[in-house]
């Protein structure tokens, strides 16, 4: 549409606009001679048949075509042909728009993630609490961004980096194994009720093993507990039962377990500490919620 002088050249333009009109034309022609009009009334339908041939042939010629308009007669059946067949033209027009926004807010939120990955990585004490909540946050997010993209590329991008996300949360986790068992359970719960299940098992490992090495201290193990239970629900959601079952059964072990400890980890105050964080302790029968002795 622009000289090598980086003029417009409105006269192409002006052309092609035409043609496409034309083609519209043609395609109300087409329409009556098949029997079916655009219009019950002819002049709607000549109106509309030529402002959208009009509007398709500078859509098709300069947006998806990216046409060389020096080669004037080759553009101006082109530009003919997008206004005869306007309908799937302006649907292409809005599918690479559609397509456009999508990957633009991708790449927005993955830069997101990217930026809170490196901030977790550098932080420490209380920072690194309130970073990791962040990039629990942001993970979410990205996640829910990938349901409508339709590159192939930048989905393949998000789930590496949604992966870097738990690993980096896992490398982190015994400096703040709350905030850790809470974000792994957010994220692998989102990744399942988004089609991603396949993060819910490197989570999964990851709870259970920071648990473990906790010693099963009460605010962790309710934590990890109530993550799993979030697993559980999420595959309950997008009806896994197999899955939720486990991981139902999961957060009730891992609850008993602490239970169990908590003489050796401060006895009352340790028993209560579960009680009132673990959600999985609201679900058991009375005998499963009982004070141990000692």
């Amino acid at each position: 549409m622009t000289h090598s002088n980086g003029q417009v050249d409105w006269r192409a333009a002006i052309w092609v606009v035409g043609f496409g009109g034309v083609g519209g034309l043609l395609s109300w022609v087409w329409s009556i001679t098949v029997g079916e009009p655009i219009s019950d009334s002819t002049t709607k339908a000549i109106a509309a048949a030529l402002v959208l041939g009009m509007g398709a042939g500078f859509v098709g010629v300069y947006v998806l075509g990216n046409s060389d308009t020096k080669v004037l007669l080759r553009t101006l059946g082109f530009a003919l042909l997008c206004g005869f067949s306007w309908k799937p033209v302006f649907e292409a027009g809005q599918a690479l728009v559609t397509s456009r926004v999508e990957s633009q807010a991708a790449h927005e939120a993955l830069a997101t993630v990217q930026a809170d990955l490196e901030a977790v990585d550098t932080a420490s004490g209380k920072e690194l609490a309130v970073k990791l909540a962040q990039l629990e946050a942001s993970s979410q997010e990205l996640l829910k961004t990938r349901q409508h993209v339709s590159d192939r590329r930048i989905r393949r991008q998000i789930d590496d980096v949604v992966g870097k996300a738990i690993v980096t949360i896992d490398e982190m986790a015994d400096e703040a194994p709350v905030e850790s068992a809470r974000a792994l359970g957010s994220i692998a719960a989102t990744a399942t009720l988004t089609d991603r299940s396949q993060f819910t098992g490197a989570a999964a490992e990851s709870l259970t093993s920071l648990v473990e090495r906790q010693d099963f201290d009460p605010a962790v193990a309710a934590e990890v507990s109530n993550a799993l239970l979030q697993l559980g629900r999420a595959a309950k959601a997008v009806r896994d039962d197999a899955e939720s079952t486990r991981f139902h059964q999961l957060s009730r072990e891992i609850y008993a377990e602490a239970l169990e400890r908590a003489p050796q980890r401060g006895g009352d105050e340790a028993v209560r500490i579960l009680e009132e964080r673990s959600d999985i302790h609201r679900e058991l029968p009375g005998r499963e919620r009982r004070r141990p002795n000692g």
